[in-house]
């Protein structure tokens, strides 16, 4: 059987573990607006997107080098902008495993890396929450541009903080 063959959607050569800031966007499989709703302009929040956004959290838990500037649910969407910050394990030192030796840091997470584990612990709670196991919740891929200036990150941010009281001119809006 053969494959679909899948273009990156990726710089090439680029490393995706540097520290900076990237811009997000994570879809639900098939645009499904399965988050909540947008109700005049405010984000209305429904239990999966209450799971979606409760376990953002788990991200920076897991990768500590992990800043998040901002994070928005959209009904069929997320949007976030991710830092990486350039410290290795954030500034704690890996245990060492001989009395007086020490180990290298651990080098910090890609983008991708990042990514696919929010991705895996909202598909298994969401799938746990409506007794789904299994099933596909986002998209195979995700969206990402990498914030090169102080403009470009505030112009960023502006649009994330307002996609709800956009939601009828944006791309992911259902047509």
């Amino acid at each position: 059987m053969n494959k679909p063959n899948r273009q990156s959607i990726r710089l090439l050569e680029y490393d995706y573990s540097r520290g900076g800031a990237y811009f997000v966007t994570i879809c639900v499989a098939g645009m499904h607006n399965k988050l909540g709703e947008v109700v005049k302009g405010d984000m209305k929040l429904n239990e999966l997107g209450t799971i979606a956004t409760n376990t953002w959290p788990d991200v920076h838990e897991k990768y500590p080098v992990i800043y998040t500037d901002i994070f928005c649910i959209m009904p069929n969407h997320t949007h976030a902008i991710i830092s990486i910050l350039n410290a290795g394990r954030g500034g704690v030192p890996p245990p060492s495993p001989i009395k007086g030796e020490g180990t290298s840091p651990l080098p910090p997470p890609t983008l991708g890396q990042v990514v696919a584990f929010y991705k895996y612990v909202t598909t298994k709670k969401i799938n746990e929450h409506l007794h789904t196991p299994g099933e596909k919740f986002w998209q195979r891929n995700y969206f990402e541009r990498i914030i090169r200036n102080e403009r470009e990150f505030e112009a960023t941010y502006q649009y994330i903080y307002a996609n709800p009281s956009n939601w009828t001119k944006d791309e992911y809006h259902h047509r």
